[in-house]
């Protein structure tokens, strides 16, 4: 298990552009066949721009499952929890409609 902190890779967790490039680290991690501790150690709150680039675009590539399995986050808030998640719900369900 690889552990990446989003502070190591971004100064601030508020555009999809931060979260792109925390994708970026989980997604070379991933390709790799590594299992993944995800840190937000230092951060209290991420909006769902954050969300969207980071977790959506993972969600897209990997599927739910895969991120269940292989993501674990560490060093987390309620909020983030909470983003985190309900941005995967939602936008799995939308993808399993498609």
């Amino acid at each position: 298990m690889v552990t990446i902190s989003v502070a190591s890779k971004v100064k601030e967790a508020y555009t999809y552009e931060n979260g792109r490039t925390v994708f970026n680290a989980i997604n070379n991690e991933f390709e790799k066949g590594n299992d993944v501790e995800l840190s937000f150690d230092g951060f209290t709150v991420i909006p769902s721009s954050f969300a969207n680039g980071c977790f959506v675009v993972l969600l897209e590539k990997y599927g739910f499952d895969r991120i269940k399995q292989n993501l674990k986050i560490i060093h987390s808030t309620k909020q983030i929890n909470q983003m985190i998640k309900s941005r995967l719900e939602f936008e799995n369900v939308r993808i399993n409609q498609m």
